[in-house]
């Protein structure tokens, strides 16, 4: 059975390694990273995109996720406000 469920990223229910990507973007940056995050996938994947790879996305992919919000790396964006 194929069930679609359609719902912004602000409200994504994100599990393992993924789950800490999203809370330290929402730590560092706050809601305004998902949406961008949220208009690229939507370009990205115009046909939609599944709950798996939304998620492999935000545990695997943490560089590509900095890059879209103008950081050169995921530790550049981890780092930002510590000095």
């Amino acid at each position: 059975m194929k069930i679609i469920n359609e719902t912004s990223l602000r409200n994504f229910d994100f599990w393992s390694g993924a789950r800490t990507t999203a809370d330290t973007l929402w730590e560092k940056i706050g809601g305004s990273a998902f949406d961008t995050i949220e208009s690229i996938l939507e370009e990205c994947y115009p046909e939609g995109i599944t709950d798996t790879q939304i998620n492999d996305i935000f545990w695997f992919e943490e560089d590509w996720l900095a890059d879209i919000l103008g950081y050169e790396s995921w530790e550049q964006l981890e780092n930002e406000g510590d000095e």
